[in-house]
């Protein structure tokens, strides 16, 4: 059987013993709690990061001109991969000014098309 738990020392519990119990059920409790409310917070994060990426989304696909970040988010292709087609000539068409770049997308569209294998059957 089990010695409950008390604010009293046990029989033949050192002080040390006996604070290291309380405070291992105290923060116990504390902890309990905590993690209730951080969890609680970590999932109301969670979801507000994925409405926002949502809503970043929907707003993308009405954007004619897209950075090099949001050509990743909507095509999953990414800014090296797009750097490189740069300094090759061989990516898609775009407009830089300054240090800007910015990829039209009918210029992505018909980079794609190009790009776009047959099967054979």
């Amino acid at each position: 059987m089990e010695a409950q738990q008390t604010n009293m020392p046990e029989p033949n519990e050192s002080i040390k013993e006996y604070v290291g119990r309380m405070m291992e059920a105290k923060c116990g409790e504390v902890m309990a709690d905590v993690q209730a409310e951080e969890f609680g917070a970590v999932i109301c994060g969670a979801i507000e990061r994925l409405l926002v990426s949502v809503a970043e989304l929907k707003a993308l696909k009405y954007k004619e001109y897209l950075t090099e970040k949001e050509v990743e988010l909507l095509y999953s292709v990414s800014p090296d991969t797009l750097r490189k087609g740069r300094s090759q000539g061989q990516g898609p068409g775009y407009i830089k000014d300054g240090r800007k770049v910015l990829y039209p997308r009918r210029e992505l569209a018909a980079y794609f098309e190009r790009r776009l294998m047959k099967t054979r059957g």
